[in-house]
C-alpha cells in the first residue's frame, strides 16, 4: 500500500468534473483565508490585487476545470473582497452550481455555489484578474500548475531608474495580465531603451518569454538580471523555475539554493527548495527548508502535508532499520503536520488519507483510527477511486470483507470510467481475492 502510493494519489490531478469542482472550492477558500490574513497585517484592509497574498499562500492557482485565473475585486470603506471562478459555467456539468462564474468566495458570506451573493458593498470596486500563478513547483502536492516566474513588489536595482521607464514597465505588467504579450514586450523594450539597466524590466521581459513558452530566451534574460545585480535572489529563483520545468532537477536545486542563500524575507525559494529535496529523497533537508518558510509566514495545508510526507518517509527508513522508537517519533511528527494541514483546510481529503496510511501501517491496534481517517478522506471526495481502493484495503486488513468488497466494486466502476488501467487491474485483483 505504501510503495508509490502518495505520488499516485497526488498525480490524479485532472480528475473528473466533481473533483475539479472540489479543488476549485478549496482554492477559493485558501485564497480567501490568505486575504483575511493579509487584512490582519494591514489595518483590516484587503489586498488591492490577488498577487499581494503570496506571502500567505503557497501559490496562486488556476481553476482546475477552465485553467483560467480567478477574478478578484476588493474595496475599502467598507472593506470587502470577492473572488470568482475565472470561467463562466466552468462547473455547470456538476449540477451543483448556477449559471455564471460559480463558485464564488467573498468576505461577507464565504463560499457561495448557488443563488444570490454580495458582489459589492460600496460603489467603487476595481476588478483585477490574477496573473499566471507564481510558481511553486511540486508534483508532490495536489496543485499541478507548472512553476511560473515570480514577481516581487519592490524595486531591487540600486541603479537610478527614470520615471518614464517605470511607466512603460507598469504598462507592460498591465498587458501581461491581459495576456497581450506582444504589447507587453514593446513596453518593456521601451523601458530598457530609457534605462538599460532597469532590472525589473529585464526580469519582466524574461517573464514574457516564459509565458510564451520560450524557456531558452527566458533563461537568457533571467541570467542578465543576476549579472546586473548578483544579489537579486528572484533572478536565481526564476532560473530555478525554468530548469524545474525542463526536468533538470540538479540545476533547479542549484539556483533555488542560491536564491535561498540570498533571500532573507520571502518564502518562495525555501518552499521551492524543499519540494526539490523531497523529490530527491533528502527529507531532513526538505523539512529544514519548509520550517524556514513557516518561520517567514507560509502556513497552508499543502506545506504541512508535504512536511508530513517527509517525516513519514524518515519514519519508514527507521522502521526498516528496526529502530521502533525513532520510527514512532517521526510518524507522530508526520501525523502532527497532517493535523495542521487539516486545520488549515478541513475540506482537503489528502491529509486524512495520508494519516490513514500511517495508522494502517502501525498494525491492528490502530486500524480503527485508519478507518476513521479513510472515512473522512472518502467523505471529502466520494468519487475518488484511489481513496476507495485504499479504504477497501484497510477494511480487508481488519477482516471486514463485505465493506472491502463494496469499496472495491465502486472504485472499479470509477476507475473504468476514467480509463485508469493500473487501478482497474489492482482493484480487479483485489476483488478476485
Amino acid at each position: 500500500m505504501l510503495t508509490g502510493c502518495r505520488v499516485k494519489i497526488d498525480n490524479q490531478t485532472e480528475g473528473n468534473s466533481k473533483e475539479k469542482f472540489d479543488k476549485c472550492k478549496k482554492y477559493l477558500q485558501n485564497l480567501g483565508k490568505a486575504c483575511e490574513i493579509f487584512a490582519s497585517h494591514n489595518n483590516g484592509h484587503y489586498p488591492q490585487n490577488i498577487e499581494q497574498v503570496n506571502p500567505y499562500i503557497k501559490s496562486i492557482p488556476l481553476c482546475p476545470a477552465c485553467k483560467k485565473p480567478y477574478i478578484y475585486s476588493s474595496q475599502t470603506d467598507p472593506d470587502f473582497f470577492i473572488i470568482k471562478c475565472g470561467g463562466k459555467d466552468a462547473h455547470l456539468d456538476t449540477k451543483e452550481v448556477d449559471e455564471g462564474n460559480y463558485p464564488v468566495f467573498n468576505s461577507k458570506e464565504g463560499l457561495v455555489v448557488k443563488g444570490k451573493y454580495t458582489d459589492s458593498i460600496a460603489s467603487t470596486i476595481k476588478p483585477t484578474v490574477s496573473e499566471v500563478p507564481e510558481k511553486t513547483p511540486s508534483n508532490i502536492t495536489t496543485v499541478t500548475e507548472l512553476p511560473k516566474p515570480t514577481e516581487i513588489p519592490t524595486e531591487v536595482s540600486v541603479i537610478e531608474v527614470k520615471p518614464a521607464a517605470k511607466e512603460h514597465n507598469s504598462k507592460g505588467l498591465g498587458y501581461i495580465k491581459e495576456k497581450k504579450y506582444d504589447l507587453a514586450m514593446e513596453e518593456f523594450n521601451k523601458a530598457l531603451e530609457i534605462s538599460p539597466d532597469y532590472i525589473e524590466a529585464i526580469k519582466n521581459k524574461g517573464n514574457v518569454y516564459y509565458y510564451l513558452g520560450d524557456t531558452v530566451k527566458a533563461l537568457e534574460w533571467y541570467e542578465l538580471t543576476v549579472s546586473k545585480d548578483p544579489s537579486y535572489w528572484n533572478g536565481y529563483n526564476n532560473m530555478g523555475n525554468v530548469y524545474y520545468e525542463e526536468g533538470d532537477m540538479v540545476k533547479a536545486e542549484e539556483y533555488y539554493s542560491k536564491a535561498a542563500e540570498l533571500c532573507k524575507d520571502d518564502v518562495k525559494p525555501f518552499n521551492n527548495l524543499g519540494d526539490i529535496l523531497i523529490e530527491g529523497g533528502r527529507y531532513e533537508e526538505a523539512i529544514e527548508n519548509y520550517n524556514k518558510a513557516i518561520a517567514l509566514g507560509l502556513k497552508n495545508n499543502e506545506l504541512y502535508s508535504q512536511s508530513g510526507f517527509a517525516y513519514w518517509q524518515i519514519a519508514q527508513g527507521y522502521t526498516k532499520e528496526n529502530k521502533k522508537d525513532e520510527a514512532w517519533n517521526y510518524a507522530n511528527k508526520a501525523l502532527d503536520n497532517y493535523n495542521k494541514a487539516g486545520e488549515e483546510n478541513p475540506d482537503d481529503p489528502v491529509p486524512y488519507f495520508r494519516a490513514g496510511i500511517i495508522y494502517f501501517n502501525f498494525g491492528p491496534k490502530y486500524i480503527d483510527k485508519a478507518i476513521e481517517c479513510m472515512n473522512k478522506a472518502v467523505e471529502k471526495s466520494p468519487d475518488n477511486y484511489k481513496y476507495l481502493y485504499a479504504r477497501g484495503q484497510v477494511y480487508e486488513g481488519k477482516g471486514d470483507t463485505e465493506k472491502a468488497k463494496k469499496d472495491y466494486e465502486k472504485a472499479l466502476k470509477l476507475a473504468e470510467k476514467e480509463k485508469d488501467k493500473e487501478y482497474v487491474d489492482k482493484i480487479t485483483e483485489a476483488l478476485k481475492k
